[in-house]
């Protein structure tokens, strides 16, 4: 038996996929709030349909441990992908951030450690890394914490704290890090909304580097590591560093629409977040632009994904073949 947290989400969604080729013994997990629907949509996107129907679904609080214990005492878990994850970059959501991302994975570790599950496998982010100026960041690159670090990012290695906790109590666990995701499933939310950003014509573009990856070597990556002999490791999952502006242009590209041909200077991405921040405030509505989110996109980060590749042979899709791929996605099913 096979649990997935976060099975709404764009990478828990398309580890379903994977999963269900070859298994059919599988929970998922999701909020009350969540809708099946763009679930369902990939499935039958991949010709799955079947297979949708024999995930069992539950709506079960991830920060309600006699919940999630009733789940675990009810079925023989032996491998536990936790990919659920709250996402805010609102200091007013600092204490939800905890909750969500880091008591919750205190609560499926021991429940993991209790019922000795086979292998746990959690996604946490390249947030959790440090800085190098030096060269590439490495999994031994350390988490750096100052004003300019998010609660979210905060709260994500906080929660790996957890893993390794639970890896020192006997837990068979890895846990991987994963760059800005490329991938199909609700357009309208996190990574996947930038292909609809950049249709409706895009502007401005920073000059910072960052690494992308496609969802379907994310979970590739997770179910070959979670059959393997490897253990008690951290693995960085990123296909390539790229910046900004290639990047958007390349999505422009495949969409046919104009690239960005703005620069956003920091002067300009600074005013961009405080007037998104009093937009938030008045609406009530998660800022489009945070001040993480500024700083980050004049940042040159560069992620080296030697360890992955060392250690599973792992050869990487290239991003623009990924982009050409959900592009065309996009389009199909927002035509």
């Amino acid at each position: 038996m096979i649990l997935v947290t976060g099975g709404t989400g764009l990478v828990g969604s398309n580890l379903l996929i994977e999963l269900s080729k070859t298994h059919s013994n599988i929970v998922a997990i999701k909020r009350v709030s969540s809708n099946l629907k763009y679930v369902s949509d990939l499935f039958k996107l991949n010709n799955l349909s079947i297979n949708f129907k024999n995930i069992k679904w539950f709506d079960v609080d991830l920060t309600d441990f006699f919940s999630l214990k009733e789940l675990f005492d009810a079925n023989n878990f032996k491998y536990v992908y936790h990919c659920a994850a709250e996402i805010s970059y609102r200091k007013k959501d600092n204490l939800l951030l905890y909750e969500n991302n880091v008591t919750s994975t205190k609560y499926l570790v021991d429940l993991a450690v209790c019922s000795k599950v086979q292998k746990f496998c959690y996604v946490s982010s390249i947030a959790t890394l440090g800085t190098n100026k030096d060269g590439e960041i490495t999994e031994q690159t350390e988490f750096n914490f100052d004003k300019k670090t998010s609660g979210y990012s905060t709260s994500k290695y906080y929660a790996e704290l957890e893993v390794w906790r639970g890896i020192a109590e006997g837990l068979n666990a890895i846990i991987i890090n994963p760059s800005v995701i490329i991938g199909a499933g609700n357009w309208k939310t996190g990574s996947s909304s930038m292909f609809g950003i950049i249709k409706r014509g895009l502007k401005f573009y920073t000059k910072g580097v960052t690494g992308f990856v496609d969802v379907r070597d994310v979970v590739s990556i997770m179910i070959k590591l979670a059959n393997s002999e490897l253990r008690s490791q951290r693995y960085i999952v990123s296909s390539e560093n790229i910046n900004y502006k290639n990047f958007f242009c390349l999505v422009a590209k495949y969409l046919q629409v104009k690239c960005p041909s703005i620069y956003a200077t920091k002067f300009l991405t600074s005013l961009a977040w405080r007037l998104e921040f009093v937009k938030s405030i008045l609406l009530n509505k998660q800022p489009v632009i945070t001040y993480y989110s500024a700083q980050t996109s004049h940042k040159k980060l560069e992620y080296s994904n030697e360890k992955i590749i060392n250690a599973l042979n792992y050869n990487f899709i290239k991003i623009e073949e990924s982009v050409q791929f959900y592009a065309k996605l996009y389009q199909i099913e927002n035509m």
